[in-house]
């Protein structure tokens, strides 16, 4: 049984790393493409530099250290740093346009599959958090960087932001609702190994009982042996 425990868990950290290493293929590929969308659409060179930074940064980082990592502080970091670039591009969209918060809504869900439950709370606090203080920064201060003033270039940059979300969330998702197969499994295997130990000890328990009761015969069978031999 703690075989299979530990294949179970194996498993579950398998399937963690690929899905680690799935989200930093899509999510690297998303960013080259809106690197792209800034660059030929918004027409910022700035923000279209700083896209294909981040998205070259974070693919080959991963690339380094993929073969050994620690789940649980990648995990971390990323979704520490993450939101903080995602509410740098929404410093200046947020007048034209809100749709880019969505991309701090993935983070619960990532928090989720890989952290403890109370990491859902304070990620969810944290990201809003940045959605309040980009609210309220937007209101004092003018973030100018560049302009849109054309709806058509708004509602593609839109359309990018929440189908690159979608695609991310449909990611998630998938191996969420597989991690917990494989987690349910191991659960019930557990409790299946439980109940047999627990089986395994009733069978000596019962002999105890029958022996106990076999000397208490014997011993009244001796009591009643030297009384009869006294009188």
């Amino acid at each position: 049984m703690t075989a299979d425990k530990e294949f179970m868990d194996k498993s579950v950290d398998a399937l963690k790393r690929k899905l680690i290493s799935q989200y930093v293929y899509l999510m690297s590929g998303i960013l080259l493409a809106y690197s792209l969308v800034f660059y030929f659409i918004i027409k910022d060179i700035f923000f279209a530099a700083c896209t294909l930074t981040y998205a070259v940064t974070m693919f080959y980082t991963f690339m380094v250290i993929r073969k050994s990592y620690n789940i649980k502080f990648l995990v971390h970091l990323y979704i520490s740093y993450a939101p903080l670039f995602a509410g740098f591009v929404m410093l200046d969209f947020w007048k034209f346009s809100a749709a880019t918060a969505m991309w701090l809504l993935p983070v619960p869900l990532g928090a989720h599959i890989f952290l403890p439950k109370k990491y859902i709370y304070i990620y969810t606090l944290y990201i809003l958090l940045i959605i309040v203080a980009v609210s309220i920064l937007t209101k004092f201060f003018v973030f100018d960087y560049f302009a849109l003033n054309d709806v058509k270039v708004i509602v593609a940059s839109d359309t990018f932001v929440g189908v690159s979300n979608i695609a991310v969330f449909a990611l998630l998702l998938y191996y969420n609702e597989k991690i917990r197969k494989v987690e349910i499994e191991g659960n019930i295997l557990t409790k299946l190994g439980f109940s047999e130990q627990q089986e395994m000890y009733v069978i000596p328990e019962e002999e105890a009982v029958e022996k106990e009761k076999q000397v208490l015969q014997t011993l009244k069978i001796q009591k009643n042996t030297t009384f009869c031999l006294t009188r």
